[in-house]
């Protein structure tokens, strides 16, 4: 089950952030403002990513400073402030401004359900790999070069 849903969330982040792109390639908008608009949504989706890799990160007791999880946070709550501004700013039309900011959050969405699995995930392969090299089996079937 939990494997269907990392897939299916794979599925949504990749479908979603094509629908984006066609979107915004397909628009009337100089070649400079598409690209900004992409670039603003790619901002949100790593720093949105980052920050919170590094809060689960620390309270997995790693050595994170608490520069990196203020910048990652920040950089987020800049990135999306940064866009919702330029949206409002725009001369669209509005279905186009929710068009894009409906895009927006559902990525953004997508790509905090993925953090949060991929944490999950390397959570539990580090425990596996801490069992195994640890458990007497493995000490009893090594075999030296």
């Amino acid at each position: 089950m939990q494997n269907r849903l990392y897939l299916i969330s794979w599925l949504a982040l990749i479908v979603s952030v094509s629908f984006f792109v066609v979107g915004v390639l397909n628009s009337d908008w100089v070649r400079m403002e598409k690209g900004y608009y992409i670039m603003v949504i790619l901002w949100a989706g790593f720093s949105i990513f980052f920050a919170i890799k590094f809060s689960f990160d620390r309270e997995d007791g790693k050595q994170i400073g608490s520069a990196y999880i203020v910048g990652g946070w920040t950089s987020s709550l800049l990135a999306i402030g940064w866009g919702m501004v330029s949206v409002y700013n725009t001369t669209w039309e509005l279905y186009l401004k929710g068009y894009f900011w409906g895009m927006t959050l559902f990525i953004c969405f997508v790509i905090y359900v993925l953090s949060i699995e991929y944490r999950k995930r390397e959570g539990s392969q580090a425990e596996q790999t801490y069992q195994e090299s640890f458990s007497t089996d493995s000490y009893l079937h090594k075999t030296e070069d």
